[in-house]
C-alpha cells in the first residue's frame, strides 16, 4: 500500500504564541571569548569579574620598576566584583588555607611598594597564610584603610609573625584586594590598588616570591556563557551537547589540604562575599514544568538544580531537583505550582550538595537543553514518550532513513528542541523506508514525528 506523507512549512504552534515563558541561552551555546593577560605564577579575579559583566579587574600597569599589577572593584548596576589576585593556583578561601605554592623558610618581613586609590571608607588588604601539612601555623592581615589617594609607588615592609613560630612552614598564601574581601562594607566603585616588587626578607632568607615583580605575563583566552553567571572555578564548555554544539559542566574544585569548593550557575545575580541570590528572569506564570537534560560523576554526592519564583521579592514557590550519578544524557523534570503569581524566576545549578562537600569534591554536574513547557508543549510532551522508530545513520550529517511502520498511512513531521516545526526539501520514501534530507539543518538535537488519526510515534536524531 502506497504511504502518504504531508510536511508543512515552518509553524509556531498556537501555545507558544500565547504564553511563552523562554530561558535566554537555555541550551548554553552561546559563549563570548575575551582574552586577557595574567601574571605569571598569579591567579587573578579576571573570569570572575568576566563571567559576572564587568569586565577585567586585574591588569597590568606601570610599576615601580617595570611593569607592576593593578586590582580594581567595579560595580555595575546590582553587580560588585573587587580585583585580585592569589600566589599559585588560588581559588577558595585563604582565610581557611585553601591555594598557595610551596614555601619552607620562615621570613621576618614582607616588603614591596604600592600605590592605590581608597575613597570614603574602603579598604584595601593583603594577606601572608602559612601553612604546615595543610594547616596554617601564621596567618597576617593587612589592611590599607581608605585615606584617599597615595598618587606614587611607595615601599612598604610589613613584619610576618612566622618568623618567631616554633614551626616551619611547607606553603604560603598570598592575596591581595582592592576592597575590603573579608568584611565586605565599605565597598567602593573604581577604588584600586597597584602593587610591585613583592619579595620576602629576613635573616637567611633565600627563597623569593616568583613573579613578584610582575615582570611576566600570559595571554589568556576565556569563553564566558552568555545571559548566566556562575560562582567558583569549576566552570567549563563541553562539547557536543545534549542539543547543539555546547553544553555547561560545573565542576566541584579540590584545593590544597583537601579544601573543596562548590561551583554554581545562575540566570540571576551573585553578589559579592554570599550576599542574599538578586535577580532573575521576567516571569508570571503560576503552573508550569521546567525541562532540561544532565549528566553527573561523583562520590558520595549529588548535584542539583533550584528553582525559585518570587513576587516582589517574595518567594511564592521553589523547589530543588538533586541529580545522582548517570553517564548518559538524562531527562528531568521540575513540576511548578505557585501559590500566586510571580514576577521573576531564578534558576540555580551546583555541582555538588552536602553531604557531598566531606566527600573529597571533583563531583561534575553537566546541563543542557533547560526549558519550559509553556514555551514548547509538544516537546515536553513527546520526550519521555520517544518510540522505537528506527533512524540511521543516526548521528547523521547529510540525509537520514526513516524505517516506517508496516502499512502506515499518515503525516510526517520535523521538530527542533523548541518545538518549531521544520520544512525539509528533497524528502523521498518507498513502501518500508523514508529518506529524509538534513543537509540544510543546524547541528544539533531534532525530532521526527509519524501521525495519523490513532496516534503518534516519535525518534530523536542528531544532526553532526
Amino acid at each position: 500500500m502506497k504511504t502518504s506523507f504531508s510536511v508543512f512549512g515552518l509553524v509556531l504552534l498556537s501555545c507558544f504564541t500565547l504564553k511563552a515563558q523562554t530561558i535566554p541561552n537555555s541550551n548554553f551555546d552561546n559563549w563570548t571569548n575575551q582574552s586577557y593577560d595574567e601574571a605569571t605564577n598569579w591567579t587573578s579575579s579576571n573570569q570572575e569579574s568576566i563571567r559576572k559583566n564587568v569586565g577585567v579587574t586585574s591588569t597590568s600597569v606601570t610599576g615601580a620598576t617595570g611593569k607592576g599589577l593593578r586590582m580594581q572593584t567595579k560595580i555595575i548596576g546590582p553587580d560588585t566584583v573587587f580585583g585580585y589576585v592569589f600566589y599559585g593556583a588560588g581559588g577558595g578561601d585563604p582565610m581557611a588555607g585553601q591555594g598557595g605554592l610551596p614555601y619552607s623558610q620562615k621570613p621576618s618581613n614582607f616588603i614591596g611598594q604600592c600605590r592605590y586609590n581608597l575613597p570614603v571608607n574602603d579598604t584595601a588588604i593583603m594577606l601572608v597564610i602559612f601553612k604546615k601539612a595543610g594547616v596554617i601555623i601564621n596567618s597576617n592581615v593587612i589592611k590599607i584603610r581608605g585615606t584617599g589617594n597615595q598618587n606614587s609607588f611607595t615601599p612598604f615592609s610589613y613584619t610576618l609573625g612566622v618568623a618567631s613560630s616554633t614551626l616551619s612552614p611547607d606553603s604560603v598564601i598570598i592575596a591581595v584586594a582592592s576592597s575590603n574581601a573579608i568584611r565586605n562594607s565599605g565597598i567602593q566603585n573604581n577604588s584600586f590598588i597597584e602593587v610591585d616588587e613583592l619579595n620576602f626578607t629576613g635573616a637567611g632568607i633565600t627563597q623569593t616570591i616568583s613573579n613578584g615583580s610582575f615582570e611576566n605575563w600570559t595571554t589568556t583566552d576565556f569563553a564566558k556563557l552568555n545571559n548566566w553567571s556562575a560562582a567558583g572555578e569549576g566552570i567549563s564548555q563541553i562539547a557536543p551537547g545534549q542539543s547543539g554544539p555546547f553544553a555547561i559542566q560545573l565542576q566541584t574544585q579540590v584545593y590544597s589540604g583537601n579544601f573543596v569548593g562548590v561551583t554554581g550557575l545562575t540566570n540571576g545575580m551573585y553578589p559579592p562575599m554570599g550576599g542574599p541570590p538578586k535577580g532573575g528572569q521576567p516571569y508570571t506564570l503560576t503552573k508550569d514544568t521546567l525541562f532540561g537534560y544532565y549528566k553527573f560523576n561523583g562520590t558520595n554526592d549529588s548535584g542539583l538544580i533550584s528553582i525559585n519564583l518570587r513576587k516582589s521579592g517574595i518567594q511564592v514557590f521553589g523547589a530543588v531537583k538533586y541529580f545522582k550519578n548517570q553517564n548518559n544524557w538524562t531527562l528531568f523534570k521540575i513540576p511548578i505550582n505557585a501559590s500566586s503569581a510571580p514576577d521573576s524566576l531564578r534558576l540555580e545549578i551546583y555541582s555538588s550538595s552536602p553531604p557531598g562537600l566531606m566527600s573529597g569534591g571533583g563531583s561534575k554536574l553537566s546541563v543542557d537543553n533547560l526549558y519550559l513547557s509553556s514555551q514548547a508543549t509538544f516537546i515536553s510532551t513527546i520526550l519521555e514518550n520517544v518510540s522505537g522508530l528506527t533512524l540511521y545513520p543516526n548521528p547523521g550529517t547529510s540525509s537520514l532513513k526513516l524505517k516506517l511502520p508496516s502499512g502506515f498511512i499518515g503525516d510526517m513531521k520535523v521538530y527542533d528542541t523548541m518545538g518549531r516545526e521544520l520544512t525539509l526539501k528533497n524528502i523521498s520514501y518507498t513502501e518500508t523506508e523514508m529518506v529524509i534530507d538534513i543537509l540544510e539543518l543546524k547541528a544539533g538535537v531534532y525530532y521526527v514525528q509519524l501521525l495519523n488519526n490513532t496516534g503518534s510515534l516519535v525518534a530523536k536524531f542528531i544532526k553532526e
